[in-house]
């Protein structure tokens, strides 16, 4: 009779539709190893979807894909998608890509994995896709947000981003550089997200103004923006300037 019972709640699973994190790591192994467990301590919250994760390592000498490997020993709704260091646009293609291809993904969510990020606003995330939003932002710019262990220059640079995104790409979103979004797979797959400019943070702004173009219906949701755990950010100069070029191209298309 258990054995059935197994079977049987292994069958209701399978039925179930997939919400998939996407997690673009370069040396994160520090953080991984306990951000990996947390996400996935978050599913016996969620009733509607089942949960999977898509680390995708831009192969990284600190030893992040080793980490990431004897986790997938003890959770088996967890990929590793490793390759070359191409940016975070391009490794957020790629896990795009396979959860859409490879999982059949109902939703794809967008996450740091550098600790920043808290999961407990994973469940949240699906209730309100669920109430018909495509779009779900986890905002450090609305009321009731908060960023205590934001350097004034990040985030003067945040503000400053999102300004120019809502100006130039026309969208009515706070925090237009936020890297905790929930995604319907339909207005993901609608945006052809392989194709969208930027290869580096600027894909993040690139990608907001293709779903608002697609009549994704938004909504932004308060969180507390911790400090990373470990490591450093991997923001450049060179992002910096890509992402004011990428804004034009977003104006121009916008026109």
């Amino acid at each position: 009779m258990r054995i059935e019972n197994d079977l049987e709640k292994a069958a209701v699973n399978h039925r179930k539709p997939i919400a998939c994190v996407v997690l673009p790591t370069y040396n994160e192994a520090r953080n991984i190893v306990s951000l990996v467990p947390e996400i996935f301590r978050q599913a016996r919250e969620i009733e509607s979807h089942l949960l999977h994760i898509v680390v995708v390592d831009d192969d990284s000498p600190d030893g992040t894909r080793q980490q990431v490997s004897d986790l997938q020993k003890l959770f088996r709704n967890l990929h590793l998608l490793t390759g070359s260091k191409k940016g975070l646009g391009y490794a957020y293609k790629k896990g795009f890509a396979f959860a859409l291809d490879n999982l059949g993904a109902d939703l794809v969510i967008q996450m740091d994995a550098d600790g920043q990020h808290d999961p407990k606003w994973i469940p949240l995330f699906i209730q309100l896709h669920r109430q018909g939003f495509d779009l779900v932002i986890g905002s450090r710019f609305v009321p009731g947000s908060s960023t205590p262990d934001f350097r004034t220059w990040r985030k003067y640079l945040s503000l400053a981003g999102s300004r120019m995104t809502r100006s130039f790409g026309r969208v009515p979103i706070r925090d237009c550089t936020s890297g905790f979004r929930c995604i319907s797979a339909e207005k993901l797959e609608a945006c052809d997200a392989g194709n969208l400019m930027g290869s580096g943070y600027s894909f993040q702004a690139a990608l907001l103004c293709a779903l608002v173009r697609n009549n994704a219906r938004a909504i932004e949701v308060p969180i507390c923006f911790k400090s990373r755990k470990h490591g450093h950010s991997k923001l450049t100069f060179l992002d910096q300037v890509g992402f004011l070029l990428n804004l034009f191209r977003i104006q121009f298309q916008t026109r």
